[in-house]
């Protein structure tokens, strides 16, 4: 592993990219820092990528590493059920859970029902995530 963000980022999105569930096309994401539109009554997800603290392990010969949390919203029309929603977020979480891409580790994986807001269902998958280097 290198100690790098964009290698992380990489990996993570790429994968996500690769695997959408059922349903979704790319245009369906709201990918970091990328124009987006909702659709009416069309689901859709979110992608955050969240770096949280380095622990510098460097000076001592060690690596450093830093961890974060990736997050994907599963938005589902509001008043449209929730048992797509659920099968969206399990297929996401495992898609991520304890796995090892090329730069990153990832751990534990998490659903949260954030409730509805304006027009959508929303559930989240957070998913803790590392990389180490020099």
């Amino acid at each position: 592993m290198a100690d790098s963000i964009l290698l992380t980022r990489n990996d993570l999105i790429t994968t996500l990219r690769d695997n959408l569930p059922s349903g979704y096309g790319l245009d369906d994401v709201n990918w970091p820092n990328v124009k987006f539109a909702t659709e009416r009554n069309k689901k859709w997800l979110r992608v955050v990528i969240t770096n949280n603290d380095t622990d510098n392990n460097a000076a001592g010969g060690g690596h450093k590493m830093t961890a974060g949390i990736f997050t994907v919203e599963v938005n589902y029309p509001k008043e449209s059920g929730e048992t797509d929603a659920l099968q969206d977020a399990e297929y996401i979480k495992s898609i991520f859970e304890n796995k090892r891409f090329s730069n990153t580790s990832t751990q534990a994986s998490s659903v949260f029902f954030t409730g509805v807001n304006d027009s959508w269902y929303t559930i989240q998958i957070q998913t803790n995530y590392y990389y180490e280097g020099s």
